[in-house]
């Protein structure tokens, strides 16, 4: 079991894929990635390029915590979720219903309270 109160063991099961960074909708209850990141993802890195300050930045970006993996919105070959029971992942973009695959990175209005250098 991870202890994701320890920042040092939750930072090392990090693969850095980056893929938890892509938006994601909630459709009648199921959850599905976009092909839209996060506009502070590097997509050559897979890093985020505001990592140590992205709580202030952006305060929708979550912290992987015990909650965050039930909510079910982390890959299924996660490291934080692969070895959970019964873990449900989000569907792939492919596979988000009609009405919404007409989505861009102006679809989604993000949230800061301060602007990334």
């Amino acid at each position: 079991m991870i202890d994701y109160s320890d920042d040092v063991v939750r930072e090392s099961v990090c693969q850095r894929c980056g893929r938890c960074c892509y938006e994601k909708i909630v459709d009648r209850g199921v959850i599905y990635y976009t092909n839209i990141p996060c506009p502070y993802l590097d997509a050559k890195t897979r890093l985020c390029t505001i990592y140590e300050r992205r709580q202030q930045v952006r305060p929708d970006c979550a912290v992987i915590s015990r909650a965050i993996v039930e909510m079910g919105v982390l890959p299924a070959d996660c490291p934080y979720v692969c070895q959970e029971p019964g873990y449900v992942a989000p569907q792939p973009a492919a596979r988000l219903p009609r009405r919404w695959r007409r989505l861009n990175k102006r679809s989604f209005r993000w949230r800061t309270t301060q602007q990334a250098d």
